[in-house]
């Protein structure tokens, strides 16, 4: 079953596949959702409770997971999602697709500060089934980078949460020239917007996979037809909001963007049980936030 992009009116992505509507048929009333709570996330080293720059990192939790200030999906167009807890980000994980389909963050400028390097200790996650999860050998010789949804590069406060963020869980098959062009530009960009707004609960990110143009070697994990990354400021009761495809895309400026730029009814459009909007925020609008770090779409 191949859950297309052709609800959104991006030229680029209009061919991605095409879903008959009746494959859609399931809804978020009759969707169910298990919580999986670790954290530390396995084969995690735990950094001393002294380290300064961590406690000044911690967010919010409740009931053992981040606490968001836009509710994550629990389910994909249907598809329950398992939630995967970790100490900095959650994931929202589809074992039907055996691909994480959204992760949250709370980016604050404090976790911006560090200079843990990049663990490269990627692995399997052991709270998930082991037929039911990604491995390192579906990645070789596949010809996708193992692009991370919550970035590394947001980690740096600490090696507990560099190292979480390594896991097969928190990654997805990523076209390498746009892992390492357009989509490290967005990565960067939301992290110049954490630390312009300065939200003490820091901005909320959303990242995440869309449609299904196949699977890697395996035939079980989904390669996604696109990625898209969220903004949202509980502060200002703004957001942005874009849609890459996963194609080949060379390195673009900040307003080369505007055209992956999406408002959230179109989006839902799409994924139709992504949760509304908190705060009676204008879906029907472009969003407005951080312009100085991403030009406006209007």
């Amino acid at each position: 079953m191949k859950r297309t992009l052709t609800s959104l009116s991006l030229p680029l992505l209009l061919a991605a596949c095409s879903t008959p509507p009746t494959e859609q048929a399931v809804t978020t009333s009759t969707t169910t959702t298990k919580t999986v709570t670790i954290t530390p996330a396995p084969g995690t080293t735990t950094d001393p409770a002294s380290t300064s720059t961590d406690q000044a990192a911690t967010p919010a939790t409740e009931d053992g997971c981040l606490k968001l200030a836009y509710p994550l999906p629990i389910s994909y167009k249907g598809d329950p999602l398992n939630t995967l807890c970790n100490g900095y980000y959650t994931a929202g994980y589809s074992e039907l697709d055996q691909l994480t389909r959204v992760t949250g963050q709370q980016l604050t400028s404090n976790m911006l500060e560090g200079e843990t390097s990049r663990t490269e200790d990627f692995r399997e996650d052991d709270r998930l089934h082991s037929t039911l999860r990604p491995t390192l050998d579906d990645y070789q010789g596949s010809g996708y980078d193992r692009g991370h949804l919550a970035p590394a590069a947001d980690f740096k406060f600490s090696p507990t949460a560099m190292s979480q963020s390594f896991l097969l869980s928190n990654v997805a098959p990523q076209n390498p020239e746009l892992n390492q062009g357009p989509w490290a530009g967005l990565e960067s960009a939301t992290r110049a917007c954490a630390r312009e707004t300065a939200e003490p609960g820091g901005l909320t990110v959303l990242t995440g996979t869309l449609g299904d143009t196949g699977k890697l070697k395996d035939d079980q994990v989904t390669i996604p037809a696109a990625f898209f990354k969220l903004w949202y400021s509980k502060e200002k009761n703004d957001y942005r909001l874009w849609v890459l495809p996963n194609t080949s895309l060379p390195k673009m400026s900040g307003a080369e963007y505007r055209k992956y730029e999406v408002p959230l009814w179109q989006f839902r459009e799409f994924w139709s049980d992504f949760p509304g909007a908190p705060n009676q925020l204008d879906e029907q609008q472009y969003g407005t936030l951080c312009p100085g770090v991403m030009p406006l779409k209007q």
